[in-house]
């Protein structure tokens, strides 16, 4: 099985294009951030001290979410990619069980999503550093690595759950560019989610993507002096019905709606799949 891991991690990082297309989303909203976002922003926290330094990681916070969410994706499409060509069946010919193969996608992609979750992370952060004197501690930066290492299973879980009923590369491209481009949105990257609607933001909380933004921006952003509806209109806390979550209880919120709301399509997916005589 090491051999499998070792043969997906080299296919990814080998092709430049790979590694390009899946911090697409990522990438794009640090450069609308860049050029439209930070400006305007900006003017609207000129009464808080430290208003660039929260905006820097409010945006890094939502960005390492994306990252999270479209590299493992790209490293559970290398299984797709391989059922289409017919590698999946010479690995059966060759005597590799079928678990020890649906396994090596499962860790490769595990791994796709850790590292360039920490790549993203330290560039952007870096960047931010150099231009806005902005710091951070290494609890920080130990907390921040910790919930990537944890937020990374369920991603590839959901992304596992996503590729199943997929059998060809013309629509593993559509689905990359739907998760790519709702990524941002749903990861409440490209605008605050206090400025959504109430129905939008009923519909964002259905999915485990604003919660996962929202506890690293509880690590990287500096709260003191932030009243309550600042923090609610940057996502730093999430409200339902009014009851303010907690870390732990969106820690448990996440893990329960990929539970539940997965869980059924995982069922489906592996009906669709065993349907095809596909792994």
């Amino acid at each position: 099985m090491y051999s499998l891991i070792r043969r997906e991690l080299s296919l990814y990082f080998s092709s430049v294009s790979n590694v390009l297309m899946s911090i697409l989303g990522a990438l794009i909203s640090f450069i609308l951030y860049l050029i439209f976002l930070q400006h305007n922003l900006s003017q609207n926290f000129t009464y808080l001290k430290n208003g660039q330094e929260i905006l820097g990681f409010w945006l890094l916070s939502g960005t390492i979410a994306v990252a999270g969410i479209t590299t493992t994706f790209t490293g559970m499409s290398l299984l797709v990619r391989d059922i289409e060509s017919g590698t999946i069946a010479d690995f059966l010919v060759s005597g590799v069980s079928k678990m020890k193969i649906r396994l090596s996608y499962l860790i490769s992609a595990y791994v796709i999503g850790v590292l360039m979750q920490v790549s993203v992370f330290g560039v952007i952060f870096s960047y931010f550093a150099i231009f806005d004197r902005v710091t951070m501690s290494l609890v920080q930066v130990g907390k921040t690595v910790g919930l990537i290492l944890f937020t990374s299973v369920l991603w590839v879980l959901f992304n596992a759950v996503v590729t199943l009923p997929v059998h060809n590369s013309d629509n593993l491209g559509r689905f990359g560019t739907i998760i790519g481009t709702a990524a941002g949105f749903f990861a409440t990257v490209y605008i605050p989610v206090g400025t959504l609607s109430k129905t939008a933001q009923s519909i964002i909380g259905l999915t485990p993507a604003p919660y996962v933004s929202t506890l690293f921006r509880q690590i990287l952003m500096p709260q003191s002096g932030l009243t309550n509806e600042v923090k609610d209109l940057l996502g730093l806390t999430f409200t339902i019905k009014g009851v303010t979550l907690t870390s732990p209880d969106m820690l448990l919120m996440v893990t329960t709606i990929f539970l539940l709301f997965f869980g059924g399509l995982l069922a489906i997916g592996l009906f669709w799949r065993r349907e095809s005589n596909v792994i």
